[in-house]
């Protein structure tokens, strides 16, 4: 499950034990020329067998993500998740109250 970063030259995938690899590139002559792949954060993703639970903003400079949470209860109990919108705006009203 590929994920392009355009602006950055770098591909993103899912591995089968969902872990987050990166890759740069490089085009020359037309053609794909990788590096090297790497782990891009230790962290895991969610397993959702084929549903795709990454992808990146078309800026290049974030990415939207079903990480796997920690504990003992089965990985189904576990799926959470937190949508957070306007964080400066809530920061800046629990600060100051605005």
């Amino acid at each position: 499950m590929p994920v392009w970063n355009s602006k950055a030259n770098q591909l993103f995938y899912r591995t089968e034990d969902d872990r987050i690899m990166v890759v740069d590139y490089k085009v020359v002559n037309g053609s794909f020329v990788p590096d090297k792949a790497r782990e891009w954060v230790p962290n895991r993703l969610a397993n959702l067998g084929l549903t795709p639970n990454l992808d990146i903003f078309e800026n290049g400079r974030r990415f939207a993500v079903l990480m796997s949470t920690a504990g003992s209860d089965p990985p189904e109990a576990r799926r959470y998740e937190t949508f957070v919108v306007n964080f400066v705006d809530e920061l800046r009203r629990r600060a100051y109250g605005r």
